[in-house]
C-alpha cells in the first residue's frame, strides 16, 4: 500500500493490542511444537544433504503473513 511517496507495511494498520495478541500465541504455540520440530529437522538432516535443507528452512521456513483480522495465511 503506498500512500504520496511513503509505502505503509500492513501491519501498520491493524490494531495493535490485536496483533501483539496474534503474534504472542503464534509464539506460544511455536515454543509448544519445538521440540517435535527439532527431531523432524534433524531427521531430515540426516536423511538428505544438510546445505539444501537448510537453504530450504532459510528461504520459505522463516515467514508466514498475518491479515488484518490477525489470522495467519499459509505461504
Amino acid at each position: 500500500m503506498q500512500v504520496d511517496d511513503w509505502i505503509i507495511h500492513p501491519y501498520s494498520r491493524m490494531d495493535h493490542g490485536q496483533l501483539k495478541a496474534k503474534l504472542v500465541a503464534e509464539g506460544a504455540e511455536s515454543l509448544r511444537r519445538m521440540p517435535e520440530l527439532c527431531e523432524e529437522i534433524r531427521g531430515l538432516l540426516q536423511r538428505r544433504y544438510p546445505l539444501h535443507v537448510l537453504a530450504v528452512l532459510a528461504g520459505y521456513g522463516l515467514q508466514s503473513t498475518v491479515t488484518a483480522e490477525g489470522s495467519l495465511l499459509d505461504g
